[in-house]
């Protein structure tokens, strides 16, 4: 069984995506699914496309974390990296648990 690439982040809490309450229309923040410190790695890439006068920029994250923590598409995970905290939004998952960990991207325009 393979582990995590060389580990440069903390995985503190994934969080059912927020929901909304209608009555009030105001954002409702989603149960916590799981908390605690596990070892993680994160990476960030800007992807720039020019064309017809524009530049358009995508940041793609990409956070590896341990096969064991359950996350789906559209769950928010808080991460800790060089003494930053970072939330995002889960959006495509690579599952890799026949190796150990899941890879989770997140798409920012």
């Amino acid at each position: 069984m393979a582990s995590l690439p060389p580990v440069n982040a903390t995985l503190t809490e994934v969080r059912r995506q927020e929901g909304w309450d209608d009555l009030n229309n105001v954002a409702v923040p989603g149960a916590v699914r799981w908390q605690g410190n596990v070892p993680a790695y994160a990476t960030e890439n800007v992807i720039v496309e020019t064309g017809r006068g524009t530049v358009e920029q995508l940041v793609v994250t990409r956070l590896v974390i341990p096969s064991r923590i359950a996350v789906s598409s559209g769950d928010d995970l808080t991460f800790i990296k060089g003494g930053q905290a970072t939330t995002r939004r889960a959006r495509n998952i690579e599952d890799r648990s026949d190796r150990g960990f899941v890879r989770i991207y997140f798409y920012d325009a």
